[in-house]
């Protein structure tokens, strides 16, 4: 099987499609520092030991989300799905006409 053109440019636009959800999840990585009011610096230094049960299961939850959202990407990036938002049917709780 050889590698045409059309493979090349298919996987350039998986490429881009990573880069921007690179991005974005670079971006809302930075926008929870900066709430919690730290460097990336002062994170790799915090010590999970001295963490309460309840914080390590907070942290924990959010691995979990985070590992799941990066698989869901990275499937949806090898079928070429694009982006995993779509727009609602309809807002939650809205009244309907």
């Amino acid at each position: 099987m050889a590698f045409t053109d059309q493979d090349l440019a298919s996987q350039k636009s998986k490429i881009e499609q990573l880069k921007d959800s690179l991005s974005e999840l670079n971006s809302r990585f930075n926008q929870h520092l900066k709430a919690l009011d730290l460097t990336e610096d002062q994170l790799r230094q915090y010590k999970t030991s001295d963490l309460n049960p309840e914080e390590k299961k907070l942290i924990d939850q959010a691995k979990a989300e985070a590992e799941k959202e990066g698989q869901l990407r990275s499937r949806e990036a090898s079928e070429g799905s694009g982006t995993h938002k779509s727009a609602p049917s309809r807002r939650s709780g809205a009244i309907a006409p």
